[in-house]
């Protein structure tokens, strides 16, 4: 009798292990590209902000989008995850991007965090990507080694939501 407990427990928990695992290969494999917006109220409006996201489908090689607004500016910043981004002709300040986008090509610097894994978009190419994604024109971004398709198609709803705070939280804890 022991053994056929045994062998039944044994069975139950590798059908439960095959669940589980074909659960995190399912979700891992089919995250959607889609544009999220966060809300940051801090209790003084200086400090408030706000985040649109856009994050890559692809771990790896994939670029993510984030554009975060303050009281007093806009910027937009793509990010990698595996490894750095070479400098641009050697200075660690600079990076290559190229946005292709309706068979034209719009290459530019922008400026390299120090890692090489985050990068900041001047107020013009920043301009231009907002654009473009306002208008729901496909396009992929580039930086050496990485590369990301990036959905439009939910970008202007989320972009309003952008600009109109959320209600303020009420509930403000003392520490």
């Amino acid at each position: 009798m022991k053994n056929l407990t045994e062998i039944g427990l044994k069975k139950c928990l590798a059908i439960m292990t095959a669940l589980f695992s074909s659960l995190l290969i399912t979700q891992s494999c089919s995250k959607s590209q889609s544009w999220a917006v966060d809300h940051v109220q801090t209790g003084s409006s200086r400090f408030d902000s706000s985040k649109l996201f856009f994050a890559s489908s692809d771990h790896f090689n994939g670029i993510d989008i984030e554009i975060l607004k303050t009281k007093k500016a806009l910027r937009v910043y793509f990010s990698v995850h595996s490894q750095a981004v070479p400098p641009y002709q050697g200075d660690p300040k600079k990076a290559l991007a190229l946005i292709s986008y309706e068979g034209k090509r719009h290459s530019f610097i922008v400026a390299r965090h120090e890692g090489g894994q985050r990068f900041l978009l001047s107020d013009e190419d920043a301009e231009i990507l907002i654009t473009l994604l306002e208008e729901e024109v496909p396009l992929t971004i580039k930086l050496p080694g990485y590369s990301s398709q990036v959905s439009s198609k939910e970008f202007p709803a989320q972009f309003e939501k952008l600009h109109h705070h959320s209600l303020p939280n009420p509930f403000h804890l003392p520490f």
